[in-house]
């Protein structure tokens, strides 16, 4: 069975939070608070060695496009950089991320993220 990247899954789902189906988005923008907190709650449960489909599967569930994470990178460390800031409907969440692969090659990155607080959580590295 083949099986679906992260962005086949979650294009379509960003594209109509975003309001890129209609003009007619009732979403509304999301909360600044609120994504910065489900950034620090997504991380830390990829630092405990979660997966992508492990979030989906939480209640609420939890959108993430990170393909670090997708590759199987392991999340040594994150630091929140600044409180976020608007970013149209979404909030843009900066992060420091210090990561290993497979061979123990650590990566430090400075990312940014775009967050869905409604209708949908999600999350999605704004370089991707």
């Amino acid at each position: 069975m083949r099986q679906l990247s992260t962005w086949s899954v979650l294009l379509p789902l960003l594209i109509t939070v975003t309001g890129g189906c209609s003009g007619n988005s009732t979403a509304g923008p999301s909360d600044v608070s609120q994504a910065v907190a489900l950034v620090q709650q997504s991380l830390g449960h990829w630092k405990a060695g979660e997966t992508l489909q492990d979030l989906r599967e939480s209640d609420p569930p939890v959108y993430v496009a990170d393909d670090d994470w997708h590759q199987g990178s392991r999340l040594q460390h994150f630091s929140i950089v600044g409180a976020g800031e608007k970013h149209g409907t979404n909030v843009r969440v900066t992060v420091d991320l210090e990561t290993s692969d497979a061979t123990g090659r650590v990566r430090e990155q400075n990312v940014k993220y775009l967050v869905t607080t409604v209708p949908a959580l999600t999350i999605a590295r704004e370089d991707r």
